[in-house]
């Protein structure tokens, strides 16, 4: 799996605690990059593995917060919940659609 990625050493040895081990023919990974929990597998070699967490570690940096609690953690319903605290106020008929939701 080549991304065209080149990791220096300084952002390999940050990421030492996760050791990549063998998986069947290729290589694997278990990592927490931000606070969540990351398995990378099927890769032909260690370094390619460290490689793709040093990719995902930079993209999860330079990336902003998503909402609530992202796309792989939020509920639907919680997210129409936080839609309609922030729009509901503005629309005609905010009072009435709150009761109606609230019932």
């Amino acid at each position: 799996m080549n991304h065209d990625v080149v990791v220096s050493q300084a952002a390999l040895a940050a990421i030492a605690p996760a050791a990549p081990f063998r998986e069947g023919s290729g290589w694997a990974l278990r990592a927490t990059v931000a606070g969540k929990r990351l398995y990378l597998s099927g890769h032909p070699s260690a370094r390619d593995a460290l490689n793709e967490l040093a990719r995902l570690k930079a993209r999860s940096l330079e990336a902003g917060k998503a909402a609530g609690h992202g796309p792989r953690q939020t509920t639907l319903a919680q997210a129409l919940l936080d839609y309609a605290l922030e729009r509901r106020p503005f629309l005609k008929g905010a009072d009435q659609e709150a009761r109606r939701i609230n019932r």
